[in-house]
């Protein structure tokens, strides 16, 4: 009883701190972008506003592979992440932005590396419930449902953009003090990996390379959907002020989503699953292909938000499970290309719509997660080819 416990309030301050880095500290951009685009940033200069926050995620995610994972240099991050939010509302300098914005991203890169390593290795000691990951990561959920609530009545009590980086900095503070009282010295993480790594074998090796592919292509995709949604309601539809719901509507959908993931592989197998979330999220993303109509473009946020924290848990999980000899590898690996997805994209995103229509950007995405379910087909085929042989 003492340890599931322990587990419950472990597990609950780690959701509060993927709030903070990922769901506040990240991606509280989509829905300011656009108010910051109307005095301050073209279009162009907004997708590589985003790109260097994913810079800095990527090296920020490098880097904590090679660190000590201490409870100190979590908080620490935690604290950098809260005063880069705040400090967006300070200044109109566009050097500013960028700089914040990396580091912003390179804190919460490690600090998301940090809080996985931290609660996952003691919850691997003390239980065998896939439940408690799949809290944990509905924390980014919770961020990005508070982002888009608290700006319309920020706007409408304040009138300016910048007290919403403001004000979600003060609220992530409170957060963090729940934080420091969750995260103690003693789930400092001090294991080593286990065994060597053996070599894999060729058919391990071209699975991994399908896995490879189609979680660049999600990363890809996904982050061209999480910068532009806003923008594209405020250009092309009559929402106005109340267009920030629409990432609160993929919020809500985040927050329990790795969660029913989670029972959808357990019922029945990891990769099935994934591969239904790919699809549910490959139909949200052409929906603003095809419409820009208020009720569609909340279903399209549902559909986001309830599947890319769900494939990201479901994706490492099934590296590990899978690929057992290279599972750190593995992981860092798909890390990294998700990575530098999230950069392309962006850039990407930004240039094609210079001189092309939303509903083009929401294609280029949709095709790239086409293409990453397109290698998880692959796989599975190949892992029930495998599987017949076996049987005969």
């Amino acid at each position: 009883m003492h340890e599931r416990k322990m587990l419950l309030v472990l597990t609950f301050t780690g959701f509060l701190a993927l709030a903070v880095v990922m769901g506040i500290g990240r991606f509280a951009y989509t829905p300011i972008l656009p108010y910051m685009e109307e005095s301050h940033l073209t279009t162009f200069q907004a997708g590589l506003l985003a790109s260097a926050n994913y810079a800095g995620y990527l090296a920020g995610a490098f880097a904590a592979a090679k660190m000590n994972k201490s409870v100190l240099l979590l908080h620490v991050m935690i604290l950098i992440s809260i005063v880069t939010t705040a400090a967006m509302g300070f200044t109109y300098s566009q050097s500013w932005w960028f700089g914040l914005r990396f580091v912003s991203g390179a804190a919460g890169g490690i600090a998301f590396v940090l809080v996985s390593s931290l609660v996952l290795s003691q919850v691997r000691r003390k239980s065998s419930s896939p439940y408690y990951a799949a809290f944990l990561y509905g924390g980014v959920g919770f961020g990005i449902f508070l982002s888009g609530m608290f700006l319309p009545p920020v706007l409408a009590l304040f009138g300016g953009w910048e007290y919403a980086w403001i004000i979600l900095g003060v609220v992530s503070a409170l957060f963090f003090i729940l934080i420091l009282l969750g995260f103690r010295p003693q789930y400092t993480n001090k294991d080593k990996q286990e065994g060597r790594i053996r070599r894999m074998t060729r058919h391990e090796k071209q699975q991994l390379q399908r896995l490879y592919i189609s979680y660049f292509c999600q990363g890809f995709g996904y982050i061209i959907f999480a910068t532009f949604i806003i923008a594209m309601v405020v250009s092309t539809t009559d929402m106005g002020w109340s267009s920030p719901y629409v990432w609160a509507a993929a919020g809500l959908g985040a927050l329990p989503s790795a969660l029913f993931w989670a029972w959808l592989g357990k019922i029945t197998s990891l990769l099935t699953s994934l591969r239904a979330a790919y699809i549910v999220q490959l139909a949200g993303l052409l929906i603003p292909v095809f419409t820009s109509q208020e009720i569609w473009i909340l279903v399209s946020a549902f559909c986001f938000g309830g599947t890319f924290m769900g494939i990201t848990m479901m994706t490492l999980s099934f590296a590990d499970q899978s690929f057992p000899r290279q599972s750190q590898r593995a992981i860092g690996n798909l890390t990294g290309l998700y990575g530098i997805g999230q950069l392309l994209g962006p850039i990407a995103a930004a240039a094609l719509l210079i001189f092309a229509p939303f509903a083009v950007v929401f294609l280029l995405a949709a095709v790239f997660i086409g293409a990453g379910l397109y290698q998880l087909q692959r796989l599975a085929s190949k892992q029930k080819e495998v599987k017949t042989r076996a049987v005969r």
